[in-house]
């Protein structure tokens, strides 16, 4: 797809040739910065002859000015180089502080120093493009310790001024409020500037890697939902080739219930130009199941090669149903499936908190299965796991949804009962589970069925807590 061309492998991987534009080194940039600032110096001094000829800046000597304008550049390179050749703080902090030094010298040599404070500012810009937002405070205050030593250089008559010692100091008193103004605004905005810099550079950089080498699928959506784009992972999660999905609504491929959710996330990312937080959604991968994917829309149509929204899907079926077996199997008993201790201390709980607010009775029946030790002996353990199991069916079976049953262990069933479960009182519900019990069980490889009794326990009414009501259930038995 030509409009997709960024998202293309790398032409040399397919035996292409391409042309490549051969980029600027970074060196060669470097130069031809410090040739065009330092190319200044001449033009500086020519003008400031000028002016001192005619009386607007304080007459110094020519030669001071002509060995200013050698010295200053010649120690400005000398700082660049050692920094460029192994940069450090300590070597960046020398750097900046020869550049201020070197304005704080010729400002006040002008006799001007408190107007052209100003000139500081060129410094701050010059260090925030060679080493970016993070030199504005280090320019700052060399600038700051520059303009005080000028101040003092006046207040000491060490260097000339037009200005009077109390306006010059005043003057400068309004220029460091200004001049650190300007600094710090210019810091803000270098730093949103390398921020969304580094942005684009992470997106670009995540998405063709995403595209090219990821199992992951890649979907490029435009505005009207239609998908412009897709992976070839595309396969693997929708059972469908890319060119079968390019065309088709995005909508298509998402169970019904999540459609509306995907529309409403995708509207709120069109209005927030930005990327949207992770949705999972269940996508039908063409043979009838559908698959659980995490998806994450990122907003590309302001990029001419992509135009559209950019839908990573990573498939996490597998990790969801692993999840969720693992928080069933911490709840539940794995012999039986019953709720185990933790549930129904927490439903006995819930319970509770109803029956306060409600005014409906509640109860807890505590069920010990009677000699069921014997069987174990005389049958086996794997006899007696089937006549757990086939107890816990037939306990789950007499309760209503809203009851719980569960298994503390051993022999020993508990069951919260409530609201119209105990419309005819708890005796009456726990003879129930004693009838059920009454009709012999059939186990495989047994020959003949085996019956069994219980003895139950019962505890009905309010509780400080799920734990007491289960306690008072089991002193009961």
């Amino acid at each position: 797809m030509p409009a997709l061309s960024t998202l293309e492998a790398n032409p040399s991987d397919a035996g292409t040739p391409t042309r490549v534009e051969a980029p600027v080194p970074e060196s060669a940039k470097r130069l031809s910065a410090y040739f065009l600032g330092y190319l200044m110096g001449p033009a500086a001094l020519a003008l400031i002859l000028i002016l001192r000829a005619y009386g607007l800046v304080a007459d110094e000597a020519a030669w001071l000015w002509i060995v200013v304008f050698i010295v200053v550049p010649s120690t400005s390179v000398i700082a660049d180089i050692a920094y460029r050749r192994r940069p450090c703080r300590a070597r960046l902090h020398a750097r900046i502080a020869v550049h201020c030094a070197a304005v704080t010298l010729v400002i006040y040599l002008s006799g001007w120093g408190p107007v052209l404070v100003g000139a500081y500012a060129f410094v701050a810009l010059e260090n925030l493009a060679h080493d970016g937002s993070a030199t504005w405070r280090i320019t700052l205050g060399w600038s700051l310790v520059g303009i005080t030593v000028g101040q003092i250089a006046i207040w000491q008559d060490w260097m000339p001024s037009f200005l009077s010692t109390k306006n010059a100091r005043a003057l400068s008193v309004m220029c460091v409020f200004v001049l650190g103004f300007v600094i710090r605004m210019a810091g803000a905005a270098w730093q949103q500037k390398e921020d969304a810099e580094e942005a684009t550079r992470e997106s670009e950089d995540r998405f063709r890697s995403l595209v090219q080498h990821s199992t992951d699928t890649t979907l490029v959506i435009g505005a009207d939902r239609s998908v412009s784009y897709a992976s070839p992972a595309t396969f693997s999660l929708l059972g469908l080739p890319p060119e079968a999905v390019v065309g088709r609504d995005a909508t298509d491929f998402m169970h019904p219930d999540d459609v509306e959710r995907a529309i409403l996330q995708l509207s709120t990312l069109v209005r927030a130009h930005s990327v949207a937080e992770g949705i999972e959604l269940r996508l039908g991968n063409g043979d009838g199941d559908w698959r659980t994917v995490d998806a994450v829309l990122t907003d590309m149509r302001d990029r001419p090669s992509v135009g559209g929204f950019v839908a990573n899907l990573r498939d996490v079926t597998d990790r969801k149903q692993a999840e969720e077996l693992l928080a069933h199997r911490a709840v539940h008993d794995p012999l039986t499936g019953l709720a185990n201790r933790t549930l129904i201390l927490d439903r006995a709980e819930q319970m509770l908190v109803r029956c306060r607010r409600a005014q409906e009775p509640v109860a807890a029946l505590f069920i010990d299965l009677d000699n069921f030790k014997e069987v174990n002996d005389t049958l086996g353990h794997e006899a007696g796991d089937q006549l757990l199991r086939a107890i816990a069916a037939r306990f789950a079976a007499t309760v209503r949804a809203s009851d719980t049953v569960g298994r503390l262990g051993g022999d020993e069933f508990v069951v919260l009962a409530e609201g119209m479960s105990l419309a005819a009182g708890p005796e009456l519900l726990a003879e129930r589970f004693r009838d059920v019990l009454r009709e012999p069980f059939v186990l495989e490889g047994l020959n003949g069925t085996l019956s069994i009794t219980a003895s139950i326990g019962i505890a009905e009414g309010d509780r400080g807590a799920g734990e007491d009501l289960l306690r008072d259930a089991q002193i009961a038995l």
